[in-house]
């Protein structure tokens, strides 16, 4: 499955970048393969423009459950997503969001500027 994902990583979208961060994070996966997880967030960067606020918050969730040091440009991105889709976020989505942002070592500040 992991060679399968990282032949077609190129193609994710969205909702294929959130699958695989989901189940890697809900079964406590640890990927054979290092460099799954560190593409999975390139292409989260990548297609972060076309999240929703589910997506934005579970990515979030994702990576701080995975313990993984995100990168700025990630960071960015979703930040920047959020703030496109201030006000359309729901309570639980506000809430992840802005623990996973303080867990990773942000204020939360630009965040939740954003969602409030």
């Amino acid at each position: 499955m992991e060679a399968a994902a990282l032949r077609t990583i190129d193609t994710f979208g969205a909702q294929e970048v959130s699958n695989n961060l989901h189940i890697i994070v809900k079964t406590r996966y640890s990927p054979w393969d290092r460099t799954l997880i560190p593409e999975l967030e390139g292409r989260t960067e990548a297609v972060a423009g076309t999240f929703n606020t589910q997506d934005v918050a579970n990515a979030l969730w994702a990576y701080v459950t995975m313990g993984r040091e995100s990168g700025a440009g990630m960071m960015r991105e979703l930040e920047g997503r959020s703030e496109a889709l201030a006000g359309t976020f729901k309570v639980q989505e506000v809430a992840n969001t802005l623990r996973a942002n303080t867990t990773m070592g942000g204020t939360g500040m630009t965040v939740f500027a954003c969602l409030t």
